[in-house]
């Protein structure tokens, strides 16, 4: 078996060449270039660390630009840039035979212990989450934060009138706030009409019973106050604990809505396919945008690989498991079935994202 880790969101990207005036390839061959190619280096990293053998590292798809053999393992440079693979030799019928080892100490995936392919299988998903992670915190040390004490209150909004101008939020229905991007964690889980406030109004702590409002987009429905909060000072003890909690709710919140889209709770339609990826990445102004949605692909190409579901690298993870309980590999051939009708699940949902894209797109 060919182990190749194609992602769905690569398969219909030569559609964005028809909006060319509207995304530039430029940008988009930079993110997905850098975040699968550091997926797919280490796979191969972890690989070589654990002297098992790669036949083939190539970076992009399709026709060979470049290839150079090196220790037993080809290097190649292909004509479609956006992705990669490793070919981690587990077929002994392929067209090149596994005696090209020469390194006594190197065996092949399948023979491998299960801890060793585990560590392979996960290091992807893990380099995404963990680049994505170091790179929101390193972003926002320069970003300007919001605090927790309320600018001004939108006339809108059913706050208003009950909310005012310096007053200093510390709650929300007993929860602590430590950053403003809490409340909007707060009401991206928890949908309800009403919260309670812990607030500081003129030096005094009260609660107040405040009515949440609405608004609609991207398919589903937002919760909110409608306040606008005061500008932090930028000193590097409030820049640091802004970043801090504002990564830990970025992770969180990416969590929390795939959860929602799995069990249904978040609409489909609020999902970009490759397209909708695309124009969001051209239409980013100034680095921080760029930065923070090369982030969150990173972040959210990391989640998607851990999913449970055969073809991904979290299939692969719960094979593994298995045959630890067991006690024995997994039949090749059901592995097999198994990782085919899950790569047409994805490519079904890929399909249908990317649909939904276009007709957004022509809609508009």
């Amino acid at each position: 078996m060919h182990w190749y880790a194609a992602r769905p969101v690569i398969a219909s990207i030569t559609m964005m060449s028809a909006m060319a005036h509207k995304i530039s390839i430029l940008k988009i061959v930079i993110i997905f270039g850098l975040i699968v190619g550091m997926h797919e280096g280490a796979h191969f990293l972890v690989a070589k660390k654990l002297h098992i053998y790669v036949r083939e590292f190539s970076i992009g798809f399709g026709p060979k630009l470049f290839s150079k053999m090196k220790n037993g393992t080809t290097y190649s440079l292909r004509a479609i840039p956006f992705g990669g693979f490793n070919d981690l030799a587990d077929d002994p019928n392929s067209e090149r035979p596994e005696t090209d080892i020469k390194d006594e100490n190197t065996k092949y995936f399948r023979n491998a212990r299960i801890r060793e392919r585990f560590a392979i299988v996960i290091a992807g998903a893990t380099i995404n989450i963990i680049f994505a992670i170091v790179l929101f915190f390193s972003i926002n040390l320069f970003y300007e934060n919001k605090s927790l004490i309320v600018d001004k209150v939108g006339k809108e909004y059913k706050a208003y009138g009950i909310l005012f101008p310096g007053d200093e939020i510390l709650k929300i229905n007993g929860k602590k706030l430590h950053v403003s991007s809490d409340l909007d964690n707060y009401f991206f889980i928890h949908q309800v009409d009403e919260v309670t406030l812990t607030i500081i109004r003129d030096g005094k702590e009260m609660n107040l019973e405040v009515p949440v409002s609405t608004t609609q987009g991207n398919g589903y429905t937002r919760y909110l106050l409608g306040i606008a909060p005061t500008i932090v000072e930028k000193t590097i003890k409030n820049q640091c604990y802004h970043s801090f909690w504002g990564t830990v709710n970025f992770v969180k919140k990416t969590f929390f809505g795939y959860a929602m889209l799995i069990t249904g709770n978040m609409p489909l339609e609020s999902v970009s396919g490759p397209v909708g990826i695309g124009e969001t990445i051209v239409s980013s102004k100034g680095i921080y945008e760029f930065l923070y949605y090369m982030s969150a692909i990173s972040l959210s190409l990391g989640i998607v690989n851990l999913l449970p579901i055969p073809g991904l690298d979290g299939g692969k993870v719960v094979f593994l498991i298995i045959e630890f309980i067991r006690k024995k590999k997994i039949n090749e051939d059901v592995e097999m079935m198994l990782t085919i009708a899950g790569m047409i699940f994805l490519l079904l949902i890929a399909f249908i994202v990317t649909n939904k894209d276009i007709m957004s797109h022509f809609i508009e």
